[in-house]
C-alpha cells in the first residue's frame, strides 16, 4: 500500500514538475522592429484589414498562450491618434473575450508611448501591453483560461519585449 502511495506522489511531483518546465527563447522579427523572450518557438499567423497590417508571433502551451502582434499602418500614425488605437484596441480585446478591463495603467516602451491592463473574463484572464512606434503598433498578450499565466512569466514575458528598431517609412 505504501508503495502505491509513493507511486501515485512520485507521478503527480513530476507531472507537475514537467508542465511547469518550460524552455523561454529569445526571439526577434526584424522585419517588424521587435525582440521578445518567448516560452517555446512562435508560430506566424498573418491577416490584412482597412487600416493595418497585422503579424502575430503566437505561443500556445496547455496552460497559457502568447503572442505578440505587430500591426503595420504604412504610414506614421500621428500621436494625436495612439490614444484612441490603444483604447479601440483594448476594447475590442475585452469584448472578444467576453472581459472587463480590471487594471490598466500608462506605461513607456523605452522611449515609445504604451498602456498595460489586465482583462478578467469568465473564460480568460489576460495581461496585456500595448506599445506604438512609427508606422507601428505592438500587443504582447499573455493570456490563460484558468486565471492568469504565472505572474513571473507574465513578468518576464512582458519585460522581455523591446522595440528594437525605427521602421523605416
Amino acid at each position: 500500500m505504501k508503495l502505491v502511495i509513493i507511486s501515485v506522489v512520485f507521478v503527480a511531483l513530476a507531472s507537475s514538475l514537467f508542465a511547469q518546465t518550460v524552455e523561454w527563447k529569445p526571439f526577434s522579427s526584424p522585419p517588424d522592429g521587435f525582440a521578445v523572450e518567448f516560452p517555446g518557438t512562435p508560430k506566424l499567423s498573418e491577416e490584412k484589414d482597412q487600416e493595418f497590417t497585422h503579424r502575430k508571433f503566437i505561443v500556445s502551451l496547455p496552460a497559457a498562450g502568447y503572442f505578440v502582434q505587430a500591426s503595420d499602418a504604412g504610414e506614421e500614425i500621428p500621436a494625436k491618434f495612439l490614444d484612441g488605437i490603444m483604447n479601440a484596441t483594448r476594447d475590442t480585446m475585452a469584448q472578444g473575450l467576453k472581459a472587463k478591463v480590471s487594471e490598466e495603467k500608462t506605461i513607456t516602451c523605452g522611449p515609445n508611448p504604451g498602456r498595460v491592463f489586465v482583462l478578467a473574463g469568465p473564460e480568460t484572464s489576460a495581461s496585456v501591453m500595448l506599445c506604438a512606434s512609427g508606422r507601428r503598433t505592438y500587443t504582447v498578450f499573455a493570456g490563460s483560461r484558468s486565471g492568469l499565466p504565472p505572474a513571473g512569466d507574465v513578468t518576464r514575458f512582458q519585460n522581455s519585449f523591446k522595440i528594437v528598431a525605427p521602421v523605416a517609412p
